[in-house]
């Protein structure tokens, strides 16, 4: 094809994907979709459901901020998978998120729609996880990164799915409830459909070579795997979470309450908000095509630096310049592209820098940090929102910690693009 091998640039695989292959991507881009859905929507209802449980003007953060601590039990959830099998894991995953989404619909408080948001995430998050180690293990090695894009643009295509629907809050029965019912419904299609879902090569082969396989202690084993990461690719592991923390501090709280910052503090419509949003996301969609295809052709590590620096800019503009909407859309656009990039750069390493008994149990402790710091910058807004006078200064004051992130990632983190898995452990093995 055009791009795999000359110098022309083109948004399709580098190289052809199988028909085996393309089930896979299709299966897990669904469900990457709805995720996306169901994430961003928090974002979107976050002003009318603080507003209908009398949440202080200020502390929205917090309801956020608790909600994605349930991304640490994920962790734990998505190591299993490193024991069960990818497909056992995910059906298991898609299933609760589908219980859960529909569930929060009839949240009677602030303390229950925390609860079942932290559920949805908790599934959620590991679904994405053990998706990323699946796309790792079962995608052409020259069409990884691609790969990985194609599901960060699904994810976009959802939280813009999210957006539209918002618009039209004030005339839906029920009002943002019925947000989380649209959501659920396609999570059981998807439930369903991936009965199909066919285990991995690699851990299929990773467990015939097992003495017992499937026999108990899976605790001990879990801790096993996790140890090993800690010792054996300690320096890796302990590089991958010395870049996830400073980055989650920064670019969290600019990335979640964008929607409040409109509606809070600038009075934008609904149907306004929805209008930023979707044009961001739209940016964001096509960005993370560039980015996938980017990172397999120039390297991880360049395209990182290059997207942390420009979403630090984009979103200093935003919630430091003009309240120009016309502006703020482009901005928001802007750092949508470099938000997506990122991701899936950090994606990749989550699963590229590790043998595939532990890559589902890095990837739980890469996101697990990224709740933690995460959860740290929303309560830090939550702080400073009176202090500062309003969400756009505290928001702001975080955003240097990126550069951190950025520095961290050019010294410690190895290239990983254009090489198989098995050539990046073994160049892991060689130095230690």
């Amino acid at each position: 094809m055009a791009g795999a091998h000359g110098g022309n640039f083109s948004l399709m695989p580098p190289v052809r994907i199988p028909a085996a292959q393309t089930k896979v991507l299709i299966l897990v881009g669904f469900a990457f979709l709805i995720a996306g859905y169901d994430i961003a929507l928090m974002g979107f209802v976050l002003a009318p459901v603080a507003k209908e449980f009398n949440v202080t003007m200020g502390s929205e953060a917090e309801i956020v901020m608790w909600a994605r601590l349930g991304v640490l039990l994920a962790f734990p959830l998505a190591m299993l998978a490193d024991r069960f099998g990818r497909r056992a894991i995910l059906l298991v995953t898609i299933t609760g998120s589908a219980v859960t989404t529909l569930a929060t619909a009839f949240a009677q408080s602030e303390e229950q729609f925390i609860v079942l948001q932290a559920a949805v995430r908790m599934f959620g998050y590991a679904q994405d996880m053990i998706s990323i180690v699946v796309i790792a293990e079962e995608i052409d090695d020259r069409a990884r990164g691609w790969a990985l894009g194609l599901l960060a643009a699904s994810a976009a295509v959802g939280g813009g799915l999210s957006g539209l629907i918002f618009a039209g809050i004030d005339v839906l029965p029920y009002g943002w409830r019925a947000l989380y019912v649209i959501g659920a419904v396609p999570i059981f299609v998807i439930a369903w459909a991936w009965r199909s879902m066919p285990e991995t090569r690699r851990f299929q082969e990773l467990r015939a070579e097992a003495a017992n396989p499937g026999s108990g202690h899976e605790v001990q084993s879990a801790l096993a795997r996790f140890r090993a990461l800690t010792t054996v690719h300690g320096k890796r592991f302990f590089a991958l979470l010395a870049v996830t923390a400073p980055l989650a501090f920064g670019i969290t709280a600019a990335s979640v309450l964008i929607q409040t910052y409109l509606q809070v503090d600038l009075g934008v419509s609904p149907g306004v908000v929805t209008l930023i949003f979707v044009s961001g996301g739209v940016v964001g969609l096509v960005g993370n095509f560039v980015a996938g295809r980017l990172s397999d052709r120039v390297g991880r590590k360049p395209v990182f630096i290059t997207a942390s620096i420009g979403f630090a800019a984009a979103m200093g503009g935003l919630y430091l310049g003009s309240h120009n909407l016309y502006l703020i859309a482009v901005l928001w656009g802007l750092g949508v592209f470099a938000f997506f990039a990122m991701e899936v750069v950090m994606g990749a390493w989550s699963a590229e820098l590790f043998p595939t008994e532990q890559r589902s149990t890095a990837s739980g402790a890469r996101l697990a940090t990224n709740i933690i710091f995460g959860g740290a910058a929303l309560l830090t807004v939550s702080l400073l929102y009176g202090p500062m006078g309003g969400h756009a200064h505290a928001i702001a004051v975080l955003l240097p910690s990126i550069f951190i992130a950025t520095l961290v990632a050019w010294l410690t983190i190895p290239e990983t693009a254009g090489k198989t898995l098995e050539q990046i452990a073994a160049d892991g093995e060689k130095k230690h």
